[in-house]
């Protein structure tokens, strides 16, 4: 739905649309100004810079010329995106519609935009607090020393690993698949804290796998060591949420 018309101008003329001119307009002169940003990065021009003052860039700009560094585009799709976006107003698209173009898809993406990180590990500790709940911690660390410890309570009466996993997944906004190897390493770790426990997780039915194929590591009795987690650690920088009764995050 479109904002209501603004009445002031303030900008760059080389990236104002003509209706800002008017003073008539919405959100839509921001689709405009994108397209000439576009413009600019693919030409590597800034635009209309054959023009020698405001008054010129104006005469150009209400009068719907195209400006020189069009003319320098040659990808026939990026050029089409562009001109999707500098139309008037009345034939210009919202950018939920533009976000559609198929310029913007991604297609038959086979390797990762960015290197995953390496040599990341993941602990989880525990401690029995009463003969019906243990605490744990569970501590991720990256290649380039950032530490997160997101501490809960795992309730033996009524928990079980996988559903404590699924929250842990929701809440922290991880992948899907992370939900059995957590699971795991919380089912390992009780078992060594609580030898006479069985879990009723059932991996299986889960329809998730350990992110590596590898069972977590047993360390001191009271610790798990896990292998490189680079799916959570992607999403660690800037991680935000609110703590709930359960997870604590520091």
């Amino acid at each position: 739905m479109l904002q209501p018309t603004a009445r002031s101008v303030i900008g760059t003329p080389e990236f104002m649309a003509p209706e800002l001119y008017e003073e008539e307009y919405n959100e839509l002169a921001d689709i405009y100004s994108f397209g000439m940003c576009m413009l600019e990065m693919v030409t590597f021009e800034y635009p209309y810079s054959e023009c020698k003052n405001p008054a010129q860039i104006y005469k150009k700009v209400t009068s719907a010329i195209k400006l020189a560094a069009f003319k320098k585009v040659s990808d026939p799709q990026i050029k089409e995106l562009i001109e999707k976006c500098l139309v008037p107003a009345s034939g210009r698209l919202s950018a939920m519609v533009l976000l559609k173009d198929s310029f913007l898809q991604v297609e038959n993406l086979k390797d990762p935009i960015c290197d995953p990180l390496k040599f990341s590990q993941v602990w989880l500790t525990g401690m029995k607090n009463d003969d019906n709940s243990v605490s744990l911690t569970l501590r991720i660390a990256d290649a380039f020393g950032q530490v997160r410890n997101i501490h809960f309570i795992f309730y033996l009466d009524s928990d079980t690993a996988v559903s404590v996993a699924g929250e842990m997944v929701e809440q922290l906004e991880l992948v899907d698949h992370d939900v059995a190897f957590i699971s795991k390493f919380i089912d390992d770790l009780i078992m060594k804290l609580l030898p006479g426990w069985k879990p009723s997780s059932d991996y299986s039915s889960s329809g998730t796998v350990s992110l590596y194929g590898e069972s977590p590591k047993l360390g001191d009795g009271k610790t798990l060591t896990g292998c490189p987690w680079d799916s959570l650690l992607a999403n660690l920088p800037g991680l935000a949420f609110e703590s709930s009764r359960r997870f604590n995050n520091s």
